[in-house]
């Protein structure tokens, strides 16, 4: 008999329409919004915020 690992997974609002979703969407089955900002966007914040800190320091 295997092992079956049960995944938990809670429900949260929508910000836009209200509506309940799983907390692991990235877009929200009933109005369409994305939750989450894909990886990319994430990614060029972290740099663009590495690199103003690093000029910022450069000036010290």
């Amino acid at each position: 008999m295997m092992n079956a690992r049960k995944t938990e997974i809670r429900l949260e609002e929508c910000k836009v329409c209200k509506g309940q979703i799983a907390s692991t969407a990235e877009v929200c089955p009933h109005c369409g919004a994305r939750l989450k900002p894909p990886p990319t966007v994430v990614f060029l914040v972290f740099v663009i915020v590495m690199l103003v800190f690093i000029i910022f320091v450069s000036q010290l």
